[in-house]
């Protein structure tokens, strides 16, 4: 019987816990390899019970001689454990990043959109190719004879303005980055500005890396438990497995 052929009977079992049962009855007739292959795909098609039920502590004793099909059971919780504490992570940059288009792409696009992100960010402060930072250079620009305050303060609020069509004022909020009206933000001193879009540099650069790593670490995950969940087309030559699959 080939891989494909028990995915499909698995996931036509009416009663999952019967089976794993049957499963458990028939076990010194099947190798701990096929025993693992078999309660992978378990696992694939009837995960809603596996979150529900912790196979791992219950099956424990009954194949603690099997290795490898403990093993699966081992990384697979551990692997919906790491998932979980991502989402939670996720979640909360959901709460604060509004952006449909995104939360509709697929992990591996929403990936590639946190880059250009990333780079959009870095191009308005001068940096996406390398260089120097416009927040560093700006107390030059400040002391510089070329440039009149209200010039380089338009230019820092046109700034200020592309990062909120990027990011949006949550992002502000939530990283307790004021928002400033614009009469009043000509009425500052240099140093504040300075400090200003510093800290609007820090705090968002930061949030992009943490953010795109987040992202990266969760489809890793997600792959990982893919992998593991749908094994290479091979074939399993135990001869009492259709007995399992009376239920």
């Amino acid at each position: 019987m080939n891989i494909n052929e028990i995915d499909q009977k698995i996931s036509l079992v009416t009663y999952p816990c019967i089976f794993l049962y049957l499963l458990l009855t028939y076990k010194s007739d099947i190798n701990d390899y096929n025993f693992s292959i078999i309660l992978k795909l378990y696992l694939k098609n009837h995960i809603d019970l596996a979150l529900n039920i912790n196979l791992f502590d219950i099956l424990y004793d009954d194949i603690s001689d099997y290795p490898i099909s403990l093993k699966i059971l081992e990384n697979f919780y551990n692997l919906i454990k790491k998932k979980y504490l991502l989402l939670c992570l996720i979640k909360k940059w959901h709460d604060i990043y509004d952006n449909n288009v995104f939360w509709n792409l697929n992990i591996n696009d929403q990936i590639d959109y946190l880059i250009y992100l990333k780079n959009q960010f870095l191009s308005i402060f001068d940096c996406s190719k390398g260089g120097t930072p416009y927040h560093t250079k700006l107390i030059n620009i400040f002391k510089s004879k070329k440039s009149r305050k209200d010039e380089i303060v338009e230019n820092l609020i046109d700034r200020i303005i592309l990062i909120l069509k990027i990011f949006d004022y949550k992002i502000f909020q939530s990283l307790n980055i004021p928002l400033i009206k614009i009469y009043d933000f000509y009425n500052l001193d240099y140093k504040f500005y300075i400090n200003y879009i510093t800290t609007i540099f820090q705090k968002i650069n930061k949030l992009i890396i943490d953010t795109l790593l987040l992202f990266e670490n969760y489809n890793i995950i997600c792959n990982k438990l893919n992998n593991l969940l749908n094994p290479k087309n091979i074939k399993i030559n135990d001869c009492y497995i259709d007995n399992v699959f009376i239920c």
